[in-house]
């Protein structure tokens, strides 16, 4: 008897750490999914955020394009690069913002992805260095190796830094997505 209640003790003893470790379980299950709840709300907020900037920015400048069809170009940009659709929207309001038609955003949100390939920065400081040249600043491309020095103050506020990199980088953007550890061709969550 004395060992039928001992071990009664500790079956008792092991359901008891079993319910514990089962409340355990569904806490961090019900955690993770708060996080993931959480995640999946930020960035749709995020989504909204830039392409209500790029609106914004659309509107104000009249572009000649709508946010939706700068949005599509995002999408196709995303599509084909490592860069989300949410990067590329701010980019290009930032071109909308210093003057850039919406004839040129294909080749000034191109000539950012590959700037932003191959010299392994983001799109967005990409994009700035590209806007300062629209403005005829040359040094941020200069630093970065890419000669201007043929190109007049003129031409510079023409974009015509937009084609000099794009030459030179042709296919950078393109290319990053498949030297990566894994091909992410296809991949519907690009990296930002």
């Amino acid at each position: 008897k004395q060992i039928q209640k001992a071990t009664g003790g500790f079956l008792s003893l092991g359901t008891a750490l079993g319910g514990v470790a089962i409340a355990a379980t569904l806490t961090k299950a019900g955690q993770a999914l708060l996080a993931f709840g959480s995640d999946s709300i930020r960035a749709a907020m995020q989504a909204e955020d830039s392409f209500n900037r790029l609106r914004a920015a659309a509107s104000s400048v009249g572009a000649g394009a709508s946010a939706e069809q700068f949005a599509h170009l995002a999408a196709q940009l995303q599509a084909t690069t490592r860069y989300s659709d949410d990067a590329v929207m701010s980019v290009q309001a930032l071109g909308l913002r210093i003057g850039v038609t919406a004839r040129d955003m294909p080749a000034f949100t191109q000539a950012a992805a590959n700037l932003a390939a191959a010299m392994q920065i983001d799109i967005g400081t990409a994009g700035e260095a590209l806007a300062k040249s629209i403005e005829g600043q040359r040094m941020g491309l200069q630093r970065m190796g890419i000669d201007l020095s043929g190109l007049s103050e003129e031409a510079l506020r023409a974009g015509a830094a937009l084609d000099v990199v794009n030459k030179r980088f042709s296919g950078a953007a393109a290319g990053d997505v498949e030297t990566n550890w894994f091909s992410l061709k296809g991949c519907r969550y690009p990296l930002d």
